[in-house]
C-alpha cells in the first residue's frame, strides 16, 4: 500500500497536518511511542515522552505569534483563523497576535484532540512503530526494524531530536555539533512595579500577557513580571518547587499543598489564570535561547556541556536586569531546536517555498532561530499553512 501521506509523530504538529489535510488523502500517522533520550531533561525535570501524543499530554500552556510572524508576516489571518478552531472567540484583536504577546490559554490541546480528528476522519491510520531511517527515491519508503511503509509524502514531525535522529540516519542531514534549547528562570527579585505593568487582557478562553522581546548577545529572549509574594528567593526551595510545571496534573496539586506556601500558590494562580493578587512587588521572569549548551551523544541522549553552561548563565547574569540569573534559578524547558543543518534535499514547512519536496520537516529541527518565546503552537500553524499550499486546501 502507498499512501498519500505519512506523518511520523503524534504531537501537536501532527494534529495540525491532520486538521488541514483533504478528507480524500489515504494518511498513516506513526507514533514514534519510544524513548528519544530526553525522559528527564539536563536539570531534573520531567518529559513524558513515553506515552502516544508527544512529549506531553497535553500541549501548549502557552500560545506565542513571535516564530509565526518572523517567518510569514502577512500570513496573520491564517494564524488567527488555525488558532480560532482550538480556541473560539470573536473578541480578538490583530494587535494581541504581536510579537510581544502571549496568550495563556484556559484549555489546553491535548491528545484526545489528535484520537477526535483520528476517529472523524475514515482514510486515516495510526500506527505505532519507530521509523529507523527513509529511502527518498520515487517512492519514499520508510523503514522500522520490523516493517516498511511507503508514501508519496512525508512530514517529520518526531520533536527535533527524534527527527534529527532520522534524517541522519538516513543521510539526509548531518546533526550540528550543539543543538538549541531555551532556559527559562527568574532573572531579577523584588522589583518594585505599579499595577498597570502586570494587567492581562481577558477572553473567554484564557488571557493574554505584554512580554519584552529583546536579544544579548545574539540569543533573543523573552521576559515578563511575575508576582514576588512568593518564596523563590529561597534557592533552596525555589530547586524544590521549580519544576513543577513540567508535572502532571496531580503531581501539580499535590506539590502546592504540600508546600505550605502561600507563594507558591500565588504563582501557579497568576500563571493560570493572569490574576495577580496583592501586587506591588514583582519578579522578572526570562526565557533565553542558548543554543551553544545542548549536544547529542551517539545513542542522541541530550548532554550538557557544563562550563559553556556556566558561562551562558554568568555572562547573562552581567546584565543589571538579570543580576539573579544563576543555576539555582533556571527552570529548564523541552523546547529543542536546530538539531541538524539544513539541507536542500529536505523541505521544511518554516520556510517559504521549501513546501512541495518529497519530505518535509514539520518542527524545529532545522530552525536556527526560535526566538525568545514558546514555539510549538507558531510550528503547528506553520505546518497548517503548508498542508493548505501542498494540497490546495
Amino acid at each position: 500500500m502507498i499512501y498519500d501521506l505519512i506523518i511520523v509523530g503524534s504531537g501537536p504538529v501532527a494534529l495540525s497536518c491532520i486538521i488541514e489535510a483533504p478528507r480524500n488523502l489515504n494518511i498513516a500517522v506513526i507514533s514514534q511511542n519510544y524513548d528519544t533520550g530526553y525522559r528527564l531533561d539536563s536539570f531534573g525535570d520531567k518529559a513524558y515522552s513515553e506515552s502516544f501524543g508527544g512529549g506531553l499530554d497535553s500541549w501548549h500552556g502557552v500560545l506565542s505569534s513571535n516564530l509565526f510572524l518572523k517567518f510569514f508576516p502577512n500570513n496573520i489571518d491564517h494564524y488567527k483563523n488555525f488558532y480560532n478552531k482550538f480556541y473560539l472567540d470573536n473578541k480578538l484583536n490583530n494587535e494581541d497576535f504581536s510579537m510581544n504577546k502571549i496568550f495563556i490559554p484556559r484549555k489546553k490541546i491535548s491528545s484526545k484532540a489528535l484520537l477526535k480528528q483520528l476517529n472523524q476522519k475514515n482514510n486515516i491510520s495510526l500506527i505505532f512503530d519507530k521509523i529507523l531511517y527513509i529511502n527518498d527515491s520515487k517512492i519514499i519508503s520508510l523503514v522500522s526494524d520490523e516493517h516498511k511503509y511507503f508514501a508519496k509524502k512525508v512530514f517529520l514531525a518526531a520533536g527535533a531530536v527524534g527527527t534529527g535522529k532520522i534524517l541522519h540516519e538516513s543521510g539526509l542531514a548531518k546533526l550540528n555539533s550543539y543543538i538549541g534549547n531555551h532556559l527559562n528562570g527568574y532573572g531579577k527579585f523584588n522589583i518594585p512595579i505599579k499595577n498597570n505593568i502586570i494587567t492581562s487582557r481577558f477572553s473567554k478562553h484564557g488571557h493574554f500577557k505584554t512580554v519584552d522581546i529583546g536579544s544579548y548577545r545574539n540569543n533573543e529572549f523573552m521576559s515578563y513580571k511575575r508576582p514576588s509574594i512568593f518564596d523563590f528567593k529561597n534557592s533552596i526551595k525555589l530547586a524544590k518547587y521549580k519544576t513543577i510545571y513540567s508535572r502532571t496534573k496531580k503531581e501539580i496539586y499535590s506539590t502546592i499543598i504540600k508546600s505550605l506556601s502561600p507563594g507558591l500558590f500565588f504563582e501557579a494562580f497568576y500563571n493560570r489564570y493572569g490574576i495577580w493578587l496583592l501586587a506591588n512587588r514583582a519578579n522578572n521572569y526570562l526565557q533565553i535561547e542558548a543554543p551553544y549548551i545542548y549536544q547529542l551523544d551517539n545513542n542522541y541522549d541530550v548532554l550538557v556541556d557544563k562550563s559553556k553552561l556556566n558561562l551562558f548563565i554568568n555572562d547573562i547574569a552581567s546584565n543589571s536586569e538579570f543580576k539573579d540569573f544563576n543555576l539555582n534559578t533556571v527552570v529548564s524547558g523541552i523546547h529543542f531546536y536546530n538539531t541538524v543543518e539544513r539541507n536542500n534535499n529536505i523541505g521544511n514547512c518554516c520556510y517559504v517555498n521549501e513546501w512541495n519536496k518529497k519530505i518535509v520537516v514539520a518542527d524545529s529541527s532545522n530552525i536556527e532561530k526560535i526566538g525568545g518565546s514558546h514555539h510549538t503552537f507558531s510550528v503547528m500553524a506553520m505546518a497548517s499553512l503548508a498542508v493548505k499550499q501542498i494540497y490546495n486546501t
